[in-house]
């Protein structure tokens, strides 16, 4: 993807706003100017208080029901949502959305945006969490450039700011009405709305793939990991035998974690600050450092002082696993395969630092194994805590789980194959990252007129 560009040099010249220099012709404005004047529709979120629908309310089909997880990655997921009988969202008195407009979460999620494009319902149905906006006026406001600039890094610092940040981050209508706004003439919103969509494109082709070859590796997953696809050396083994684990192939066996378990041990809790180490500093992992089978050793804290460094003494080793023994219900158990020793970080007291036996047991392959659905669910139930937000697994309880046991080569093979697909998916996560930031760029400079660009045809 190219671009040519031009910087402006115009007799209008630049003017100071508070979100920068713009060309003197563009508009500064806010929010409610745009509503006042008629522009757009007085921004609308769903029902609050008792007229709120409740879990029994929801159907399989329906009136689609927005909540803020709805929206992800710019991409507005119907299937994902519940739905309410139509009887019932006709009754209720607000949020009614429809074709064409954009989205904006403001509740938990705060930020995400999408354009809700055809819909096979009459309208869909908003939560609290979400606000529709709507151009009333498309000859002075275009909906795409519209949702481009709420995508925009200063109007998205601006409402991070003004909602608090965390699990409970909140911008109400009244606020967002406050919001800042800037308002080029039409046939340059719809110019920067056509070359931003450019890579929005590509950032969605990237994202299909992504999709594609997840469901690919779950697929093969499923297959590998219960013996249902072997290698060629291994298919000629007389059939399959029915253990305490289900079916398996002939020559695996069934054995506890607690039989190949060489170690398991937990960090501590230290004093840490929020922001992330800079390079030469000492961190701490957060538990997200842990999710899906991968760690993502960025995913941690500096520690505050030298003594507290001195109390933390383990750090993530090659070729070892770390396991999240205390998470919320969904990530409790989580594991991750370490590539490589970092004696920079330092592992917290809600994570396990795993050893196992190599002579029986490929480490790799365990990851896999442990981070399938069967096993993953295996671990949330047996996870306890009188907590419902948080949940921990004990030592005893983990390493009783039976686990299948094929022939080590037979699990490398298996761990060889996954790990090919990782890679794939990987380089694929790292190109969409790629092209958000070079959107980002981009976006910052055409937003405020600092640059005019025409793009060229996608290589």
């Amino acid at each position: 993807m190219s671009y040519s560009s031009n910087q402006i040099e115009g007799k209008d010249g630049l003017k100071q706003t508070k979100l920068g220099c713009i060309p003197k012709h563009w508009r500064y404005c806010k929010i409610e100017d745009l509503v006042e004047e008629k522009i757009i529709a007085k921004p609308m979120d769903g029902n609050h208080g008792n007229i709120h629908p409740k879990a029994e309310d929801f159907v399989k089909s329906g009136i689609p029901f927005i909540m803020a997880n709805n929206i992800q990655n710019g991409i507005l997921n119907l299937s994902s949502c519940n739905c309410l009988r139509k009887e019932q969202a006709d009754k209720l008195q607000k949020g009614f959305s429809q074709s064409g407009d954009v989205l904006l979460t403001h509740k938990g999620s705060v930020g995400n945006t999408a354009i809700v494009n055809r819909i096979n319902t009459d309208y869909i149905m908003l939560s609290p969490q979400v606000t529709y906006y709507r151009v009333l006026d498309s000859n002075k406001l275009s909906s795409i450039y519209l949702r481009v600039f709420f995508d925009s890094y200063k109007f998205q610092n601006i409402i991070q700011e003004l909602s608090g940040g965390g699990t409970r981050a909140y911008i109400g209508i009244t606020n967002q009405r406050k919001l800042p706004f800037i308002l080029p003439p039409l046939p340059e919103q719809k110019k920067i709305a056509r070359i931003l969509s450019t890579w929005d494109q590509a950032i969605e082709k990237t994202q299909q793939l992504i999709t594609a070859k997840e469901q690919r590796k779950k697929g093969l997953m499923q297959q590998l990991l219960t013996g249902k696809k072997r290698f060629k050396k291994f298919v000629n083994m007389e059939g399959y035998k029915q253990t305490k684990i289900g079916s398996l192939p002939s020559d695996w066996k069934v054995t506890k974690l607690a039989s190949v378990n060489k170690s398991l041990a937990s960090g501590v809790s230290v004093n840490s600050s929020d922001l992330p180490k800079e390079e030469g500093e000492i961190g701490i992992l957060k538990t997200s450092s842990v999710s899906n089978g991968q760690f993502y050793p960025k995913e941690n804290k500096v520690i505050t002082d030298s003594i507290e460094i001195s109390r933390a003494k383990l750090n993530p080793v090659k070729n070892k696993l770390l396991i999240s023994r205390m998470n919320t219900p969904e990530l409790v158990g989580a594991c991750a395969y370490i590539e490589e020793t970092r004696t920079d970080l330092f592992v917290p007291d809600r994570l396990w630092l795993a050893d196992f036996d190599t002579n029986v047991i490929h480490i790799r392959w365990l990851n896999y194994l442990l981070s399938s659905d069967r096993y993953k669910n295996q671990i949330k139930n047996r996870a306890s805590g009188t907590s419902g937000s948080m949940k921990n697994i004990s030592k005893g309880s983990f390493l009783q789980m039976l686990i299948p046991l094929p022939h080590l080569l037979e699990q490398k093979g298996i761990a060889s194959i996954l790990s090919a697909i990782d890679r794939e998916i990987n380089l694929l996560k790292r190109n969409k990252e790629h092209l958000h930031m070079q959107k980002q760029g981009l976006m910052q400079q055409l937003l405020t007129g600092q640059t005019r660009v025409q793009v060229e045809e996608m290589a």
